[in-house]
């Protein structure tokens, strides 16, 4: 996978754990990232989100737990600038880790920058640092299957997500 844009979501193995990580890519090789209020910006421009108002697609979310639920957070939609594509994103009602976030980040060269989509509960590149491009050893195009663990011992299939096309 020699090219990755802005956007794209990206599969590489943990750089904590023995793991499969996936990622939104929001920084390649000379881009400065920060976040201004919870917003993503890159090379000083602000990324187009929207709040949405209909929390219908709240309600499926996560696995019960505090951060992986949809629960005391507001669901944006977010585009990249670099293409025509959204994708959803959760931030925390009342203001989480990506909004007290002030740092920015010179992305360098051959490396990539690599958030969760859930911002305020995703262990992402904002701790751990950059990714080497040549880690990466997938782009994520469909959700294989689904599952909810929330609830009870046998988890729920949220078969309306099986094979569904990322965004």
């Amino acid at each position: 996978f020699p090219s990755h844009d802005s956007g794209d979501i990206v599969l590489f193995d943990s750089p904590m754990e023995h793991i499969t990580f996936v990622k939104r890519v929001i920084g390649v090789g000379g881009d400065n990232i920060s976040f201004d209020n919870g917003v993503l910006q890159i090379n000083n421009e602000r990324v187009a989100e929207q709040l949405q108002e209909d929390r219908t697609l709240l309600e499926d979310m996560g696995d019960g737990s505090a951060c992986n639920t949809g629960e005391g957070k507001s669901l944006y939609v977010e585009k990249f600038n670099n293409s025509g594509h959204f994708h959803y994103i959760l931030r925390s009602v009342k203001g989480g880790n990506t909004n007290l976030e002030t740092r920015t980040w010179t992305v360098p060269t051959g490396k990539l920058l690599v958030v969760g989509d859930n911002r305020d509960c995703s262990n992402d590149g904002r701790y751990w640092g950059y990714v080497d491009s040549e880690r990466i050893y997938g782009k994520a195009v469909r959700v294989f299957y689904s599952i909810n663990s929330g609830d009870g011992w046998l988890p729920k299939f949220r078969t309306d997500r099986f094979f569904a096309k990322l965004q």
